[in-house]
């Protein structure tokens, strides 16, 4: 069978069976590598939790054989390297960006190495950002809502009270827009006057 060859590859690591000098020995392939986050709450399709590991993506300007590749992972005592199909899919893996049913690892533990810029992976257009931040907006003037109605505040500053004892900084943020205060200061209104009629 023809030798596979790649510029970018990738391999699980199992941080407890790594030599303490695993990335020096990486570093000496002069390339572009990415490390993810520690994975350490993924689980298997019953809910148990997957062994911690690691992520590796290396990236190369030329192409390297599979047997090449295999000399760098037995030096590291890993698992086979696998051939990157997709790379933008793959350095967005490292966080489960794309995956809503794995659990989301943090960006900013993405460890870049040799040079490795990984931003472009990550791009978001201005247009999908507003929607995003509109959407998550929205979601935050819905707990507002449903503070106020569940606990019948009926008094704005205790509201504001709610949110400086609870530090809930998005929630302010989201009533310094006019038309959102406007919605919630007619619903506390509302529930003023129905607990007056009710008495």
């Amino acid at each position: 069978m023809k030798e596979k060859y790649a510029r970018d590859w990738t391999f699980i690591c199992d941080p407890e069976s790594l030599p303490t000098n695993w990335r020096e020995i990486l570093n000496t392939e002069q390339t572009a590598w990415v490390e993810s986050p520690l994975h350490n709450k993924d689980v298997d399709s019953e809910g148990n939790l997957i062994k911690p590991h690691l992520h590796i993506v290396m990236m190369y300007k030329g192409a390297r054989s599979y047997s090449h590749m295999q000399t760098v992972t037995n030096l590291l005592d890993q698992e086979a390297p696998k051939v990157v199909v997709a790379t933008r899919g793959m350095i967005r893996f490292l966080i489960h960006e794309d995956n809503p049913s794995k659990y989301h690892y943090n960006y900013e533990e993405i460890i870049c190495h040799g040079g490795a810029n990984i931003e472009k992976y990550f791009h978001v257009s201005p247009t999908a950002k507003r929607r995003e931040k509109q959407k998550k907006d929205q979601q935050i003037l819905m707990n507002v809502i449903t503070y106020t109605i569940k606990n019948k505040i009926i008094s704005y500053d205790d509201l504001m009270q709610y949110i400086l004892d609870n530090k809930k900084y998005d929630w302010l943020n989201v009533l310094s827009t006019g038309h959102r205060a406007m919605i919630v200061s007619a619903l506390i209104e509302s529930l003023e006057r129905k607990k007056l009629t009710n008495k």
